[in-house]
């Protein structure tokens, strides 16, 4: 895959373009390749509107991000003398954007055959995917390792209630076993627990395979534990988090710093910025666009040699949770109400470059 720059077409070119037939002009998506960009969306309690309105913004930001990325094919013009970019296909040949504005009251339409249909789809028809979930996520314990979840659309339900579906971990693992190759290289899962562990294959059928990394990439993905700061070289990237993930309407350094501000800043520099940056690289630069030196200094990365950097409110603890109550006791919590630590993980190949612009000679 050639590398994704931008080339000012001058005003000689486009006339030229207008006014002289070429030798040869060839628009096709030269590459042979069709990336996939799937965004899914939790919509269910506990929530907030201003939290939902943060989400589908977001996802209309990146959804462009991916939707506006393009082949470009170098015409000559009387060859050897001139020549110039021209534009053809999208680079995307499917996308998905779950979310729904619904007149300033957004909601969500991620379903579970929604989710596993389409990495059926992308392992036969796409030769990479870029999948973004954010929302709520599960972690229960089940023959002998930890297994992880996230919910499906649900507004005006509580997960914790039993009624909003969900998708683990083994879901994923047999969806994408359907066709020889997973071709997820990159997944962000944001939402609490899904980035606890790599995971492994355990000892199937039995003791089915585990964790999020392991099980999107159907093994694929290398060893690394922290792709940011030991990238693996594996091709397959997984982003998610530790323990708690905080909500995209909280300030991440300061009022005018979101967390939303940052996810965006991410895929712009990963997918969009004029030059090509890896996985690692757009996480520090979106970290310098709210104020941070790098990465390594924000309230997402909480290993790093500043730990804690910044702080929350107690100092060590980074996201208000909103809380999940007690269905079958009332006035009790299954998780209560309060402040608390979230760490984003990075496993296998921080240096994995998301498909952007393409360039065919």
């Amino acid at each position: 895959m050639k590398g994704k720059y931008i080339t000012t077409i001058g005003i000689t070119w486009i006339l030229l373009l207008l006014l002289v037939s070429p030798l040869t002009v060839t628009l096709v998506n030269a590459s042979g390749e069709s990336p996939a960009s799937i965004l899914h969306a939790c919509d269910a309690n506990p929530t907030t509107i201003n939290e939902l309105k943060n989400v589908y913004w977001a996802f209309e930001d990146i959804y462009d991000i991916f939707a506006e990325r393009y082949h470009y094919h170098w015409v000559w013009y009387y060859y050897p003398y001139i020549g110039f970019w021209v534009k053809g296909d999208p680079v995307y040949g499917h996308l998905t954007n779950s979310m729904v504005w619904n007149g300033g009251d957004p909601y969500s339409t991620t379903t579970e055959n929604g989710v596993l249909n389409g990495i059926e789809d992308v392992n036969e028809n796409h030769e990479y995917s870029s999948f973004l979930y954010v929302g709520h996520g599960g972690r229960w314990y089940w023959w002998g390792s930890h297994h992880y979840s996230f919910f499906m659309n649900g507004k005006g339900l509580n997960i914790g209630g039993g009624q909003v579906p969900s998708v683990s971990d083994a879901l994923i693992y047999a969806a994408g076993d359907v066709y020889p190759a997973d071709n997820h290289h990159f997944v962000f899962l944001w939402t609490c627990f899904n980035g606890y562990e790599r995971g492994s294959e355990n000892n199937p059928p039995y003791i089915p395979p585990n964790g999020m990394p392991h099980c999107w990439t159907d093994g694929q993905i290398g060893q690394s534990t922290n792709g940011y700061a030991s990238p693996d070289g594996s091709d397959y990237c997984f982003i998610g988090f530790h323990m708690a993930s905080p909500r995209l309407e909280e300030p991440h350094n300061g009022a005018n710093h979101l967390y939303k501000h940052w996810l965006v800043f991410f895929y712009y520099y990963a997918v969009q910025h004029t030059s090509q940056y890896s996985v690692k690289q757009a996480l520090d630069y979106a970290s310098q666009a709210q104020g941070f030196d790098d990465f390594t200094e924000t309230r997402l990365y909480k290993k790093g040699p500043n730990y804690p950097y910044s702080g929350g409110n107690p100092a060590y603890e980074d996201t208000y949770f909103l809380g999940l109550p007690d269905p079958k006791n009332p006035g009790e919590w299954l998780i209560e109400e309060g402040w608390y630590d979230t760490w984003i993980r990075v496993y296998g190949d921080g240096d994995y470059e998301i498909p952007g612009d393409i360039y065919d000679y």
